[in-house]
């Protein structure tokens, strides 16, 4: 932004601006999907003496399966439920474990992209050096 001239500064904030928004929606569709899939492969066996209806529907969400669960016997319920939100936290924690890797690689590589070269940034730290490789200059 420093870099823009004044009268280009909104085109500037906008592109950040819609940048953000972009970025916050593939990480919101991202961690859903890996939600979803592990809370379905986690529903599993749970669902297996409903109906066909039934089964998707607790499948679809966890609403879903607690609407379901609602309308069975206070076992089954019972089972239904736990199962579900089980299933459901296992796939929440997979998620933010996958957007926790995903943030770590991410600073990674900017602090790999903006830290200076090792050698580089060693001799220009000794103050015996003037510049990279050459011994200062008395009286310089």
């Amino acid at each position: 932004m420093n870099d823009l001239p004044e009268a280009k500064a909104g085109d500037g904030s906008s592109l950040n601006m819609v940048s953000r928004f972009v970025g916050a929606a593939v990480g919101v569709a991202a961690v859903g999907s890996i939600l979803a899939s592990v809370y379905r492969d986690h529903l599993g066996r749970a669902t297996a003496g409903l109906s066909g209806a039934k089964a998707d529907t607790a499948h679809g969400s966890l609403q879903g399966a607690l609407r379901v669960a609602g309308g069975l016997s206070r076992v089954a319920d019972q089972r239904l439920t736990a199962t579900a939100g089980d299933a459901f936290n296992a796939g929440g924690g997979v998620g933010y474990v996958v957007t926790a890797l995903i943030a770590a690689a991410g600073a990674a590589w900017v602090w790999r992209a903006l830290c200076p070269a090792r050698d580089a940034s060693a001799a220009l730290a000794d103050p015996a050096m003037g510049t990279v490789g050459a011994p200062a200059v008395p009286g310089r």
